[in-house]
């Protein structure tokens, strides 16, 4: 049997492997931490103990090869608490999850945009019978398989970064399948309302219904405000904001999918131009700079959110009047053009005018021009999520 380069660590519970060349700790799921310099009394078995709080992906984790050997042996691991050299035996070897057959799906949440063929879907996990939302990336060859792996250690890191917002689904673990060509995201919770998006469109389809409530209404505004917040001050532009990547759960709304995002994380700017590719953002919501190439920065996540924004209150304005044409203007209409070429055209500013002259629709008239503001052409002169949530914050009569 050929030497078993894969030590486990058991503060994490996964395997790892050094990479002296590139000073790395390479673990088994393609985590990466850097290598302190060990001492020359340690064995290969000893090594320092990463520190957690260093732990940054990096896309070579999936350039190395994972353990060949799949039977079990008699391996040493580090104990951290202790710092003790301990020889136990036999130990797993690290396992492909998603190939085993470790979760069990129940149904289909989600098809569509780059999650191909499966989706998200929920599932039931067979080691611990909790039920979780299963999102998988399906690649159609090996080098797609390679090519993609960059992006989907960057959507790892970007989830883990934002984990203790209450306003991002939680990432509870990841996994790449290089035998079923598969990545994967585990997440909880599974949002029991659905998407914004079907929210919305049953509003707008059911107008004698409620569901956009005034306190509903502002709670949404406040959380979408709030979790947009979250996600800047952690580096992060989202880049795909629309009703589809919010979910509602219980009093919970959540931002997801983070596929597209750009993490600027120890970079000087948050700014990118040059030309975005097509399939780089949902085009409907995309601000003007994007189509003009011009610099984008967090304000382009504000013009999105603004669409939003304008759709949530348009469903308010369904719920109070039982009138389906205040869905115009919006996707939802029958006369929609991209929300930017409205803006250009004068049909937004038209369209929250008219709101505004509608006595019916009082409680919503303090949000207006908050959102003519997000929706700017002007880049620069829309508010920051800052701004933007300290304004929500003074409007909302549920905040105390």
């Amino acid at each position: 049997m050929a030497e078993n380069p894969w030590i486990w660590d058991t503060a994490r519970a996964k395997y790892y492997r050094f990479d002296h060349a590139n000073q790395l700790y390479i673990f088994e799921d393609g985590d990466v931490l850097p290598l302190s310099t060990p001492s020359p009394t340690l064995t290969r078995e000893e090594p320092p103990a990463p520190v957690v709080s260093a732990f940054a992906p990096l896309a070579a984790a999936a350039a190395y090869p994972t353990p060949s050997d799949s039977g079990s042996s008699t391996q040493t691991y580090f104990t951290h608490s202790t710092g003790a050299s301990i020889a136990v035996g036999p130990c797993p070897q690290p396992t492909d999850d998603l190939a085993n057959g470790r979760y069990k799906v129940l149904r289909t949440l989600e098809r569509g945009g780059q999650t191909r063929e499966k989706g998200v879907q929920q599932a039931q996990d067979s080691h611990d019978g909790n039920i979780y939302a299963l999102k998988t990336y399906v690649c159609h060859n090996v080098y797609q398989y390679n090519d993609r792996a960059a992006n989907f250690d960057r959507e790892v890191s970007i989830m883990s970064r934002l984990s203790q917002s209450p306003h991002v689904v939680k990432m509870i673990r990841s996994h790449k399948s290089p035998e079923t060509l598969e990545y994967a995201f585990v997440m909880q919770p599974v949002a029991n309302q659905g998407s914004l998006l079907y929210y919305l469109r049953s509003q707008f389809r059911s107008p004698q219904m409620v569901l956009f409530s005034d306190s509903f209404t502002h709670m949404a505004l406040l959380n979408l405000a709030k979790g947009l917040h979250d996600i800047h001050r952690h580096s992060v532009r989202h880049k795909d904001i629309k009703p589809g990547n919010i979910l509602l759960h219980d009093d919970d709304i959540l931002y997801t999918d983070f596929g597209l995002s750009l993490d600027f994380n120890g970079y000087s700017t948050d700014e990118t131009d040059g030309p975005d590719p097509e399939h780089d953002c949902t085009r409907a919501y995309a601000a003007a700079e994007t189509f003009a190439h011009k610099p984008r920065n967090r304000r382009s996540d504000i013009f999105c959110l603004g669409c939003i924004f304008l759709e949530i209150v348009s469903a308010r304005c369904v719920a109070i009047t039982g009138e389906t044409e205040w869905e115009d203007d919006t996707i939802f209409g029958d006369d929609f053009v991209r929300y930017h070429e409205m803006v250009a055209n004068g049909r937004i500013h038209r369209k929250l005018e008219s709101m505004l002259n509608d006595d019916r629709l009082h409680s919503i008239h303090r949000y207006l021009p908050l959102i003519s503001k997000m929706m700017r052409a002007d880049r620069d002169k829309r508010p920051d999520a800052i701004q933007l949530l300290n304004d929500i914050v003074h409007n909302n009569p549920y905040v105390s």
